[in-house]
């Protein structure tokens, strides 16, 4: 019998469809394209002789030696993919009888107790324009798992090393409470970072526990009325952004980058953090008059994706603060995107910075270690690391 689980994910994963037409099949060029044991073994079975051959033809062993990937051609591309971008495998022997990778990216599940998050990757660009753009992508359901639409998410979780916590649906609460901040367009993005710090510093302060979930709803939903957002705006008011600290802490993140090789064109990126005002002042309001919604539904996206209330060891607040750090680093490479052409960037050139960062953080660990340790040397002051960090004026 199946495990029952509350399953949280926007709306835009229930509808995606891979089309290799649409995006020219960019998750199969210039990857490492694992072959799993098994996807192997059966490939020996192919009764025709010549896909067969195609198939087996343009697979090697990996680097490991444990298990086996596709050979790349010399523009890095997989072999296996027709004129048409369409995959030579699924074209010839259906979807079932791809690789366990090739039939799971780009979803990606965390699991929380019994809940849990399911998301897309940003770095498939059919993914990132159903999320980012359409009205309704990220929209949140609530699905049962008894009641499977996606077959493939099973084989993410079979792979999966799941996170060992209590089962309470307190743990819903502050992924949902987190969301319905991110979401309260009543307040600039910056603002509302803000206020999603205070509250988890709040949660920190609660036990988790069933009888405790209602508890952490109804504090996410004062910060949604009236005579609140009018208190924090007081509070906020008081808040003034601490640039020299800013660039301090930016430029040792970007030189440990350096350092560990995890980001590139890092004499650009200092640039931005150099200028980061006037850069701010030259560009945000156009930013958000263009790409606002867009970047609004990142961020969100990337709450679920990561599962960042819980994503790192360590209290909700130092998950807060790598969460920000993640944040203020993008928005350098945004800079940095824009700064090439000097104009606000069409929309290619905004998706590549979003895929650019999703690639970093999906699969860079060195860098994600590099936010972890940040976030626990910010932690000691979260106040002040708030005034550093985010731009409220």
């Amino acid at each position: 019998m199946v495990k029952f689980m509350r399953i949280y994910q926007f709306k835009y994963v229930d509808r995606f469809k891979c089309d290799g037409n649409i995006c020219h099949a960019q998750c199969c060029q210039k990857w490492h394209i694992p072959i799993d044991n098994g996807t192997y073994k059966r490939y020996h079975w192919i009764k025709n002789p010549v896909v067969k051959n195609k198939i087996l033809g343009s697979i090697i062993k990996a680097k490991d030696g444990k298990e086996y990937c596709i050979q790349l051609d010399e523009n890095g591309k997989c072999p296996l993919i027709c004129k048409d971008d369409m995959c030579y495998i699924q074209r010839n022997l259906g979807a079932e009888a791809l690789s366990e990778v090739c039939q799971t990216y780009p979803r990606k599940a965390v699991v929380l107790g019994n809940c849990q998050l399911r998301s897309l990757s940003m770095t498939c660009p059919i993914a990132a324009e159903e999320a980012l753009f359409l009205s309704d992508g990220m929209v949140l359901e609530i699905i049962d798992n008894q009641n499977e639409r996606d077959n493939n998410f099973n084989l993410v979780l079979r792979n999966l090393n799941k996170k060992r916590l209590a089962d309470t649906k307190a743990i819903d609460s502050v992924i949902i409470g987190g969301l319905l901040i991110l979401q309260n367009r009543n307040f600039s993005r910056d603002e509302r970072m803000v206020l999603l710090g205070l509250f988890l510093d709040r949660v920190d302060d609660i036990e988790l526990g069933d009888e405790t979930s209602d508890e952490i709803i109804d504090i996410a939903l004062a910060y949604q009325t009236e005579k609140f957002q009018n208190e924090a705006r007081e509070i906020m008011s008081a808040f003034s952004f601490e640039v020299e600290e800013y660039q301090q802490i930016m430029t040792k993140l970007l030189s440990e980058a350096a350092e560990q090789e995890q980001l590139g064109a890092l004499a650009e990126l200092q640039k931005q953090v150099d200028n980061c005002t006037v850069m701010h002042d030259k560009w945000q309001q156009s930013l958000e008059n263009q790409y606002g919604r867009a970047i609004d539904n990142f961020w969100m996206q990337e709450f679920l994706h990561h599962g960042y209330p819980f994503r790192f060891e360590g209290s909700f607040m130092h998950n807060y603060l790598a969460y920000i750090l993640s944040y203020k680093m993008w928005e350098i490479i945004l800079y940095g995107y824009i700064a090439q052409v000097d104009h606000i960037l069409k929309k290619d050139g905004f998706m590549l910075a979003i895929n650019t960062y999703s690639k970093i953080m999906d699969h860079k660990r060195k860098y994600l270690k590099m936010i972890d340790a940040k976030a626990a040397e910010l932690e000691k002051e979260p106040l002040k690391a708030m005034q550093v960090l985010l731009k409220l004026k």
